[in-house]
């Protein structure tokens, strides 16, 4: 297993008319493409070997009688998912449909809720760029994807903290060592959720007033027919999880198009590599399954 670079990459194929059953027999139908569809297998073949193996081992645990010895309660059955609660109660179907779409889970909704009662205002390269040039060093652009990506190419004058990390040696032996190498099968890039990420945010931007928050793709609010709640991205769930901390102390921004568009746009940028690698239409390196963030509809 490789860490710290991607495994595979490349663009992909315009998103495919497919259908999701939600097991009442009506179906859904909604967009996601080949590789969307293959992420979403490994993110469930993941999901199926953590949640085997944790009731393996409770089960062993109770019947030697070390979980009462330990003081460890018996697991218990977990709550249906959105689906299946949809079909028990028919008050819930609708909820359960938009949870269960790509892009649209629960952190997700109750990210945009902050983003949206903590007016977060989305802004172009260009726009950008104006700001940090006529408020100086009040204002600071701030990239939240992985820390080897940053060093490799990032935009001139912005600074790291990585909303996801690549596992490191610190990771193995570790539960989350079953989902990289699952992921690591699939062709697709592991990380993990940067628990120092507030901390290592509020540090970067010390004394800024105005914060930019930036990844790759940058993911939209925009509502569609396909994503009702717009598209989530590491940009976006990053400045929600400032915004709910109170990092940010004076307005909040988030890159359109992200540093993708900033480079189209004829932003500067420096690192180890000589120019930036453009990842429109690129799996973005987050747990699970995504779309297309650059998709049309999402623009």
């Amino acid at each position: 297993l490789a860490f710290g670079r991607p495994i595979a990459r490349g663009r992909l194929p315009r998103p495919l008319r497919a259908t999701k059953d939600d097991g009442d027999g009506d179906g859904e139908d909604f967009v996601r493409s080949a590789n969307q569809e293959k992420l979403k297998q490994a993110d469930d073949a993941v999901k199926n070997a953590q949640r085997n193996v944790g009731n393996s081992f409770m089960s062993a645990l109770d019947s030697s009688g070390l979980s009462k010895a330990l003081g460890i309660a018996s697991r218990k059955p977990k709550d249906p998912s959105p689906a299946v609660a949809a079909k028990s109660n028919p008050k819930a179907k609708d909820k359960g449909k938009d949870l269960g779409r790509s892009g649209q889970s629960k952190k997700w909704v109750e990210a945009r809720k902050v983003l949206v009662d903590g007016g977060l205002t989305s802004v172009s390269g260009v726009e950008a760029r104006e700001m940090l040039k006529r408020e100086g060093g009040k204002a600071v652009l701030v990239d939240v994807r992985p820390a080897a990506d940053y060093e490799d190419f990032h935009a001139t004058g912005s600074v790291s903290a990585q909303f996801y990390r690549y596992p490191d040696s610190s990771d193995m032996f570790t539960l989350s060592m079953v989902r990289q190498i699952a992921y690591a099968a699939q062709g697709v890039q592991p990380v993990e959720k940067n628990k120092n990420f507030v901390a290592d945010a509020k540090e970067a931007i010390g004394g800024a007033e105005t914060v930019i928050v930036a990844c790759a793709s940058g993911g939209t609010m925009v509502e569609t027919e396909n994503f009702p709640l717009g598209q989530a991205s590491r940009s976006l769930l990053g400045a929600a999880d400032l915004i709910s901390a109170g990092v940010i102390k004076g307005k909040a921004y988030h890159l359109k198009g992200g540093l993708n568009s900033w480079f189209k746009e004829g932003g500067e940028g420096e690192g180890k590599k000589d120019a930036w690698d453009d990842t429109s239409g690129r799996v973005p390196f987050v747990p699970g399954y995504s779309v297309e963030q650059d998709a049309e509809e999402l623009k």
